[in-house]
C-alpha cells in the first residue's frame, strides 16, 4: 500500500514540477497555452472577417452551428501588421462561460514546460504586452510568451484598446 502511496505522490509532484503547453506561432513570435485550456486545433478553417470590428478581431467562425470570435493575440499585442491569411490555424479556447478562439500562424508542438522555467513577462516585455502576457520562458533558445487567456478573452480588459 505504501508503494501505491509513494507512486501516486511522485505522480502528483511532476504535475507540479511542469505542465504542457500548446506553442504555436504568430508573427515571429511564439506562445505557449496550457494545454488543459485548449478544447481543439483547426488548421483548416476559414476565418470570416467581420465588418467594422476591432483591429484584433481576426474574425469569426462556425464550428456546428456555433459561431465563435476569433482573437488575432498579435494584433492585440500590436506586433502584428500583415493582413489575417484565410489558411490560418485556430484554437479554440474553454472560457467560464464560453468557447473562444486564438489565430495562429502555425501550430509547433506539444511541449513539456518545468514551472520554474517561467519568469515574470515584465522583465522582458513592454506595458502593453504585460497587460496580457503572464510568464515568459526561454525553451529551445526561444522566448516562448505566455498569455493570460481570461484577460485576452475579457470584454472589459480589451474594449478600449483600438
Amino acid at each position: 500500500m505504501s508503494e501505491k502511496n509513494e507512486h501516486n505522490d511522485s505522480i502528483e509532484n511532476s504535475f507540479k514540477k511542469h505542465f504542457q503547453a500548446l506553442i504555436f506561432k504568430d508573427e515571429d513570435k511564439y506562445f505557449g497555452i496550457d494545454i488543459s485550456l485548449c478544447q481543439d486545433v483547426n488548421e483548416e478553417i476559414e476565418i470570416k472577417s467581420v465588418p467594422k470590428s476591432k483591429k484584433y478581431i481576426a474574425g469569426i467562425i462556425n464550428i456546428r452551428g456555433e459561431i465563435i470570435t476569433v482573437i488575432d493575440l498579435a494584433r492585440l499585442l500590436k506586433y502584428k501588421k500583415n493582413n489575417v491569411t484565410n489558411s490560418s490555424a485556430v484554437i479554440r479556447i474553454k472560457t467560464e462561460n464560453n468557447t473562444d478562439a486564438i489565430r495562429a500562424d502555425s501550430i509547433k508542438d506539444i511541449m513539456k514546460i518545468p514551472n520554474d522555467s517561467l519568469e515574470d513577462a515584465s522583465s522582458y516585455l513592454g506595458e502593453r504586452e504585460v497587460q496580457f502576457i503572464d510568464h515568459v520562458a526561454l525553451i529551445e533558445n526561444n522566448l516562448i510568451l505566455f498569455p493570460n487567456i481570461q484577460k485576452i478573452f475579457d470584454s472589459q480588459e480589451v474594449s478600449d484598446l483600438d
